[in-house]
C-alpha cells in the first residue's frame, strides 16, 4: 500500500493536526488528491511556534517534532498569485482530523 506523506515544519504541522490550518503553501503542485499523512519534521520556527502558543492555537501535543501526526485529505491544489506559490487545500477526513495514536 502506497502512503502519501507530507513533512511540515512546526508550528504548522500542529496547526494542521488540530484543524486550525486548512491550507499548506508549497512551491510545487501535485495531481494527487486523497489522504495524506502529515509528519512533523524535526525543524521548527520558534518565533511562529511561540506566537501560536500565545494565541492558544497550540498545546504541547501539537508541538511534536519528528513524528507522524495525522491523516488529512488533499482536496485541491491551486496557484495563488498573491502568495506566489501553490495552496494545498486540506480537509478533515469524515469531519475530523484523524490523529495518529501511539501504541
Amino acid at each position: 500500500m502506497l502512503v502519501r506523506t507530507l513533512a511540515v515544519q512546526q508550528p504548522w504541522a500542529g496547526l494542521i493536526a488540530n484543524g486550525t490550518k486548512r491550507t499548506e503553501w508549497r512551491s510545487w503542485s501535485t495531481p494527487y488528491r486523497g489522504p495524506i499523512l502529515i509528519i512533523a519534521s524535526r525543524g521548527r520556527n520558534r518565533e511562529d511556534t511561540d506566537d501560536a502558543r500565545r494565541r492558544g492555537q497550540l498545546t504541547a501535543t501539537d508541538e511534536a517534532k519528528g513524528a507522524t501526526l495525522c491523516v488529512v485529505d488533499l482536496v485541491d491544489v491551486a496557484w495563488n498569485e498573491e502568495e506566489g506559490c501553490y495552496g494545498w487545500k486540506l480537509a478533515r477526513r469524515g469531519g475530523a482530523i484523524t490523529p495518529i495514536k501511539e501504541s
